[in-house]
């Protein structure tokens, strides 16, 4: 018995030499098949990204040691940023088994913290608000954008392009006369053709004087993201008031329902724009959701006034500051197919923006005053071209290029009277249909006039890349109220009954 032992252990040595010999020069490519293999197991992926499917390794591992000490250098926009020729395209990282062929930009999203992919949009903010009209710093801010704005543009169909931008308004047979300003040392009259040059575009949208944003109400953003803790993936919200009471509960029936069982990462808030003391109770106590008061207080006088809408800018603007992705709905919106909100999150992610817009709506400039234009230092002229969007619902990707050059701007709008609401509202708000008109100033619609402006100036001839028509997808609702409470209380009284 003695001998078989030893004869056993003799020939298990010799396996295990004859295996070390054979395995000492495997990559580890053949052991592991994906980064996910490598990690320990407590290690978790960002909840954007676990849906991604694992590839094996095309190529062995090759761990190299650090020839100097890792370094931590600033931002730096020569050295960050590639060539337009070389932009990447984000993975659709919502699409089931889908992953796409661009490696090294993938395992950057899994091993990149949320916190710190936030990073790079603070220290644009931080570098502008030091010294938003210091020569270096607005070359920096200027160089920065014109390189996201250019890589967005390279990715925009050609197809697509806006037709007739330098059209004039006498060729359309319309009378206007901008009025110039007298006040000035040298009088100015505003521009009647949009700019080519990109930094002109980042220019006029981020460094206009009556499009800054004080310190005072940006402590206001500050203090309304703060009342919402913590980082989030998605942020789904909307606004609600008494008159439409019942239809928000509609909205939020079609939440609980339709959109968070297709996106577990989503958080939802709701802000109270105007509900009774038991409206705002019941919507606390059945909404699921994150419950906000909006701080009408704090802000200019014609923000009580809710057809103004400049309390959408910025219930947006606030958010932006803790999401990934900013999704707002009116509350008459409802999703035909929930599961194609994954697809706009896609778009708003590749694009930053996705803007609801019908093909058969006006031109910008035949719904909304002529105030507006010159605040932006345009004539209406300058934007018969564009369509105008619809303002009640909209992606948006948390990135420099959005929120310098399209949110800032829209909130600048808001937070000024004589762009958002230079008349009485009520007198302008509600709108002719005479198809086909080519009049300007018919009617005001605020919020979506002011974004359909700015979209025009940065995007220009793409501008239909950045907003998508969603009738396949979504329907107007405002029909539908229910009384969704009254059921969940019917609900909950069966439930404690039975226990």
């Amino acid at each position: 018995m003695t001998k078989r032992k030893g004869l056993f252990l003799i020939l298990l040595l010799l396996g295990l030499v004859v295996c070390v010999k054979y395995f000492k020069d495997v990559p580890i490519s053949l052991w592991a098949h994906s980064l996910e293999d490598l990690q320990p197991s407590w290690v978790k992926l960002h909840p954007l990204t676990q849906r991604l499917k694992r590839q094996p390794f095309t190529q062995p591992l090759e761990l190299q040691p650090l020839a100097t000490p890792l370094k931590l250098q600033p931002l730096n926009a020569q050295q960050e940023l590639k060539p337009p020729a070389q932009v990447l395209k984000l993975p659709t990282i919502y699409s089931e088994g889908k992953r796409s062929g661009n490696r090294k930009l993938e395992d950057a999203i899994l091993k990149t913290p949320t916190s710190e992919k936030k990073d790079f949009s603070f220290r644009i903010n931080d570098t502008a608000s030091k010294g938003i009209h210091d020569p270096k710093n607005r070359t920096y801010v200027i160089q920065l954008l014109v390189k996201a704005l250019r890589g967005k543009l390279s990715l925009a169909h050609a197809t697509e392009n806006i037709t007739g931008i330098n059209t004039k308004c006498r060729d359309l047979k319309i009378e206007h006369v901008d009025n110039c300003s007298v006040t000035a040392v040298s009088p100015s009259c505003p521009q009647r053709h949009l700019p080519e040059r990109l930094e002109a575009r980042i220019e006029q949208l981020v460094f206009r004087d009556e499009l800054q944003i004080s310190e005072k109400y940006r402590g206001v953003i500050k203090a309304m993201s703060g009342e919402l803790s913590g980082a989030h993936d998605v942020i789904f919200v909307s606004g609600l008031s008494s008159n439409h009471y019942k239809e928000a509960q509609a909205l939020i029936r079609h939440v609980h329902e339709k959109i968070l069982p297709v996106f577990k990462n989503l958080t939802f808030v709701v802000y109270n724009l105007g509900l009774t003391e038991w409206e705002a109770g019941q919507v606390k106590k059945y909404c699921r959701c994150t419950f906000l008061s909006f701080p009408f207080h704090l802000l200019p006088p014609h923000y009580k006034t809710l057809k103004c809408f400049s309390f959408k800018p910025t219930i947006i603007r606030a958010m932006y500051e803790r999401a990934d992705v900013v999704i707002w709905s009116d509350t008459s919106l409802r999703m035909q197919e929930p599961g194609a909100l994954k697809l706009m999150v896609d778009g708003a992610i590749e694009r930053g923006i996705q803007q609801r817009y019908l093909t058969t709506n006006y031109p910008n400039p035949s719904h909304t005053l002529g105030q507006m234009f010159h605040h932006f230092g345009d004539s209406p002229c300058a934007h018969m071209a564009f369509n105008q969007v619809v303002g009640g619902f909209g992606i948006y990707h948390r990135e420099p290029l959005i929120e310098r050059a399209v949110l800032d701007p829209w909130l600048a709008c808001a937070l000024s009277a004589e762009c958002m609401c230079p008349v009485d509202q009520r007198k302008v708000q509600s709108c002719p249909y005479p198809w086909g008109t080519k009049k300007i100033g018919l009617c005001h619609r605020a919020d979506q006039s002011a974004m359909t402006l700015i979209l025009a100036k940065l995007f220009r001839e793409k501008y239909r890349h950045f907003v998508v028509d969603f009738n396949r997808h979504q329907t107007r609702s405002g029909n539908d109220p229910v009384n969704y409470f009254d059921i969940l209380d019917k609900v909950e009284t069966v439930t404690n009954g039975t226990h």
